[in-house]
């Protein structure tokens, strides 16, 4: 696991062959794929995996670091694209929430649920509003991302980029099909009326009119 996480190649090799276990657990239950992946490196998981390391919870590390080239050879590898962690966080929605737009795209590309939320209900695309990252938005939105959807907290895409006042967000998600006016029920709010209680100006002029 030490030599997993600190790249020593030819010690992983020389303990796998020993009969060191691949898929063994620290007190934090990160195992030495996980480790290996976190630190980008793609020697060490390609040995692992040749000797069988478990995939499942590895792709969603990669993912939330942003990671490219191990993210796209564990798909290869049928490491599950929708893995969530402990609190619901998907792939997708970690890297959207980092902000990794290519990794996004290659979620994405395999077929990662777009749809999917987590346990407190926000979605890849309200994490990356919340965010405010306009390209990572855009590119949920043309992969039919639900504008309307809300979490647990009646709280909308945009009803988050007023409170997180992101302009730029919230012109993105007007220009595809959410309204100004959109009220949502349980805190009786809009986005307009958000960004009065907090003093944004530039969104209470633009769209206040």
């Amino acid at each position: 696991m030490l030599a997993s996480r600190n790249g020593h190649v030819s010690t992983v090799k020389i303990l796998l062959q020993n009969g060191a276990k691949a898929d063994a657990l620290n007190h934090a239950g990160d195992t030495p794929l996980i480790m290996a992946a976190m630190n980008n490196d793609t020697a060490i998981v390609q040995i692992l995996i040749a000797s069988e390391a478990e995939t499942f919870a590895s792709n969603k590390t990669t993912s939330s670091k942003g990671f490219d080239k191990i993210v796209t050879y564990l798909i290869n590898q049928r490491a599950s694209i929708d893995t969530a962690n402990n609190n619901g966080d998907s792939p997708l929605m970690l890297a959207s929430r980092n902000g990794h737009v290519s990794t996004v795209k290659i979620l994405l590309e395999n077929r990662a649920k777009v749809h999917a939320s987590n346990h407190d209900g926000d979605t890849s695309l309200i994490m990356a509003a919340m965010n405010n990252d306009t390209a990572i938005v855009q590119i949920l939105i043309a992969s039919e991302a639900k504008t309307f959807a809300s979490n647990k907290n009646s709280e909308s895409s945009l009803i988050l980029a007023c409170l997180h006042n992101n302009l730029e967000v919230i012109k993105v998600l007007i220009d595809n099909g959410c309204s100004i006016e959109s009220f949502e029920k349980k805190k009786k709010q809009t986005c307009l009326s958000v960004a009065s209680f907090h003093g944004y100006g530039k969104i209470v002029a633009i769209y206040g009119a």
